[in-house]
C-alpha cells in the first residue's frame, strides 16, 4: 500500500470527523438542515475511506483465499508504512464510532426538541 493511499484514507476520515463535530456545533446552533448537511458530507467521506481500508486489507490479504500474498512487492513488511497505516485505521474507526454517535443526537434533538 502506498503512503499516498493511507495519507488519502487518514485525510478523508480527518475531515468526515471533523464534519461530524461541525454537525454538532450547528446542532447546538439549533441549524438542524446544516447539521444534517455536514453529516451526508461526513458519510461521502467515511465511504471513501472504508473502500481506502478495504483496498489495504485487500492488498495484504487475498480477497478470495485469506492467504498473504506476497507477490506484491508493496506488501512486504518492510515496504509498508505500517505505523502510518495503524494510525489511517485507528482514526477511521473511532471517526465512525464518533459519527454514529453524532448522528443519533441529531435525531434524538429532531424528535425529542423539534417534534420531527
Amino acid at each position: 500500500m502506498r503512503e499516498a493511499t493511507l495519507m488519502e484514507l487518514i485525510a478523508s476520515a480527518g475531515q468526515a470527523k471533523s464534519l461530524a463535530y461541525e454537525a454538532l456545533d450547528k446542532l447546538a446552533a439549533g441549524e438542524v438542515a446544516a447539521a444534517e448537511e455536514c453529516l451526508r458530507q461526513a458519510d461521502a467521506l467515511f465511504t471513501r475511506a472504508h473502500q481506502l481500508q478495504t483496498e489495504l486489507l485487500q492488498a495484504v490479504v487475498g480477497a478470495n483465499d485469506g492467504v498473504p500474498q506476497r507477490q506484491n512487492e508493496s506488501c512486504e513488511p518492510d515496504t509498508v508504512p505500517w505505523l502510518l497505516c495503524v494510525h489511517a485505521l485507528d482514526i477511521l474507526m473511532t471517526g465512525m464510532t464518533e459519527h454514529n454517535l453524532i448522528q443519533r443526537i441529531v435525531r434524538l434533538f429532531r424528535s425529542r426538541c423539534m417534534g420531527l
